[in-house]
């Protein structure tokens, strides 16, 4: 498949059959309405296999290219005879382009271009402007790179952005939208001058937007569905600590112990509180509980009570906003000093967010991995890493909301308390079943139980040798319990 990533510049000119064209084209309506409402489960780098191997009718798509072609341009068809659902397949194609060039290797974004003429200057690495450890830097008009530039991804020089290869996708992704936007534009000319060649073919046409619309529609309303389990306010800081994703987590806990969240924050967490099923009442008598512990109540009504009902589509162009969604949070700026908004395996470094996976009760081992999951780009494979982590049963049904922060099981905002499992560990306790890692996290323990500035001149010379060597191995045995995450009376293998 990913020989046959292209900006479909070339339409297909096999013959096909009506059958053949009416299948093939429902098949690639209901792959984007999957992509585009399941965008938050998939990762970063995930292909369209992922989907195929849950949905076989999409292998097709996934592996046959003129399949693939012929798919892309019954939509086009489709589209572009109906304004109103333009802007929907230009949105849903780049997403899919988006998720099949995100699993392929950073220089192919750039090989891809320049397939299609588009190319630029290379940067050599010793360029005294750039930093020693940049390789691959690409010299890119500014107009080319602007999602990079909102989310102060590149560097500006002189109306150009110096693009690292590894960023290189979003250019590649920008150009395939125009691409397709202009192309279009040049269909939707051309189609009524073939007008009566097409008649036949009106009535297929049209089921793929009915299709479309009905799916798209299905899953917008999903978080509005009638009998849908509904977070409520009462039992927020149990399902929070039980069941959030660790976004939310970090917003829920800093609302509770600052009384304040910044804007970015509060917009990420009140639109989270949205698809969960918190009413606009409910949203801000949530907010305004914490907010009048540290502000008057009148100023709280005055400056956020706004912002909240406008959230809900109830003030100034009364938008019915939805969540954002984990592509939009991961993509979306830093948080900076007192800010806490964002996505922590994005945006925290690796002792940051392997500590507060430690601190839910992962195993050294599984925090590990996580944290290697995240640094490798897969921040939403991640996340689901540590949701099946800190439940019972990662193979519960599970279901997509359209808060789109993690997959989270919708019966769990109104389930009992139940207590995770504690994580597995070594088979047999003992230090010679350790890891490099592990044996070196534990060192780290006992640095911190003896201190970095013990030495032997510190130890009282009247103690006796065999109650040094008893307050040592305590030390030790606490030190390797902590690590491995057993109890200290599990470790009798290295008791003298």
């Amino acid at each position: 498949m990913s020989s046959s990533l292209s900006f479909y510049r070339t339409a297909p000119q096999q013959r096909v059959s009506l059958d053949d064209f009416t299948r093939l084209g429902h098949k690639r309506v209901k792959l984007l309405c999957q992509v585009g409402a399941r965008r938050s489960s998939l990762s970063r780098f995930q292909p369209p296999q992922h989907l195929a191997n849950e949905i076989a009718e999409f292998q097709e798509l996934a592996t046959n290219t003129n399949a693939d072609l012929l798919s892309h341009y019954a939509l086009r068809l489709a589209f572009c005879r109906v304004s109103s659902g333009w802007d929907w397949l230009v949105t849903a194609e780049t997403k899919l382009f988006s998720v099949r060039l995100g699993r392929l290797p950073p220089y192919y974004a750039v090989t891809l271009l320049a397939s299609e003429g588009i190319k630029y200057e290379l940067l050599n690495a010793d360029n005294p402007e750039l930093d020693v450890t940049q390789q691959g830097i690409y010299r890119v008009p500014f107009n080319e790179a602007l999602h990079l530039v909102r989310f102060r991804e590149v560097v500006i020089h002189d109306g150009f952005c110096l693009v690292p290869l590894r960023k290189m996708r979003v250019v590649a992704v920008h150009h395939f939208r125009r691409c397709l936007e202009e192309q279009m534009q040049d269909l939707r000319c051309a189609v009524p001058a073939q007008g009566p060649e097409l008649e036949r073919l009106t009535p297929i046409l049209d089921g793929f937007v009915v299709e479309a619309r009905a799916l798209a529609g299905s899953a917008n309303s999903m978080a509005k569905t009638p009998g849908r389990p509904k977070l409520e306010i009462e039992k927020i800081d149990r399902v929070a600590e039980k069941h959030y994703p660790l976004c939310m987590k970090q917003l829920h806990r800093k609302l509770r112990e600052n009384h304040h969240l910044k804007y970015d924050g509060r917009v990420q967490y009140r639109m989270f509180l949205k698809g969960a099923g918190f009413s606009v009442h409910e949203c801000i008598q949530f907010f305004r509980s914490e907010f009048i512990k540290t502000i008057p109540a009148a100023k709280f009504d005055k400056e956020y009570t706004y912002h909240i009902r406008h959230s809900y589509g109830l003030e100034g162009s009364r938008k019915d906003y939805t969540p954002l969604d984990c592509e939009q949070i991961i993509s979306g700026g830093a948080p900076n000093h007192g800010q806490y908004h964002g996505c922590p395996f994005k945006h925290w470094g690796r002792p940051a967010l392997q500590d507060e996976l430690r601190r839910h009760g992962l195993s050294l081992q599984a925090a590990m991995e996580i944290t290697q999951q995240a640094s490798t780009g897969n921040c939403q494979g991640a996340c689901r890493a540590f949701f099946d982590a800190t439940h019972l049963s990662a193979a519960s049904s599970t279901q997509f909301t359209l808060n789109a922060m993690t997959e989270t099981e919708s019966s769990s905002l109104v389930a009992p308390t139940t207590t995770p499992s504690p994580p597995r560990d070594l088979d047999t306790l003992t230090i010679s079943n350790a890891t490099a890692e592990q044996l070196l996290a534990i060192l780290h323990e006992l640095r911190n139980s003896v201190g970095p500035s013990t030495s032997c001149k510190t130890i009282d010379s009247r103690i006796h040798p065999q109650l040094i060597c008893l307050l040592l191995l305590e030390v030790v045995n606490n030190a390797i319990a902590k690590v491995m995450r057993v109890p200290v009376d599990k470790l009798g293998q290295i008791a003298p």
